[in-house]
C-alpha cells in the first residue's frame, strides 16, 4: 500500500504523533487510518496536548464565566455622576459574604435617585438595564410621593 503525506497528516492531527511513528503505523496497518490510530493507542504513542487538556472541561467554563464577570461592570450613578464602577465580580462577592449589607445598599440606593447599571465589556449595556430603569423610576416616583406628602403636612 502506498502511504501518502495527506493520509500521514490525518494521522498526526488525530494522534498527536511524529511523522515516523504515523507513517509506521499506517504501513504495518496496510494504509488503515482507525486500525492505525488503535495500533498507536495500544503502543502508548496518542498523546494530548495542554491546550486539548485546558480547553475543555469544567474548569475551562468556570474561567470563562470569571473573566466575562470581571470584564463586566456594575455601574452605580446619581445624577448622571458616576458614584461606583466595580467589576461584576467584586460586586457578587460582596453580596455573597455580605447579603443585609448589600440589599440594604440597594435599596437604600434606589430610594436616594440613583440608577444601577451592568454594562458590557463593549460598552453596551445588558438587556437587564431596562428593568433596573423601571425599578429605579418606581423608588424615585414613590420617594418623590412620600416627600411632598411630608412637606403638605
Amino acid at each position: 500500500m502506498n502511504i501518502n503525506l495527506e493520509l500521514v497528516d490525518e494521522l498526526r492531527k488525530r494522534a498527536n504523533v511524529r511523522y515516523d511513528d504515523a507513517k509506521d503505523a499506517l504501513e504495518k496497518c496496510n494504509g488503515d487510518l482507525l486500525e492505525a490510530l488503535i495500533y498507536l493507542e495500544k503502543n502508548k504513542k496518542v498523546t494530548t496536548t495542554k491546550s486539548e487538556c485546558k480547553g475543555s472541561g469544567f474548569f475551562s467554563s468556570v474561567k470563562s464565566l470569571i473573566k466575562k464577570c470581571h470584564q463586566t461592570k456594575f455601574v452605580l450613578t446619581k445624577n448622571e455622576n458616576t458614584v461606583i464602577n466595580l467589576p461584576l465580580t467584586i460586586v457578587i462577592l460582596v453580596t455573597v459574604f455580605f447579603t443585609p449589607f448589600t440589599l440594604a445598599a440597594i435599596i437604600i440606593a434606589l430610594f436616594t435617585n440613583h440608577r444601577i447599571r451592568f454594562i458590557k465589556p463593549n460598552g453596551n449595556d445588558l438587556e437587564v438595564n431596562k428593568t433596573l430603569d423601571k425599578v429605579s423610576d418606581a423608588a424615585s416616583d414613590i420617594t418623590n410621593k412620600v416627600t411632598n406628602l411630608v412637606k403638605n403636612n
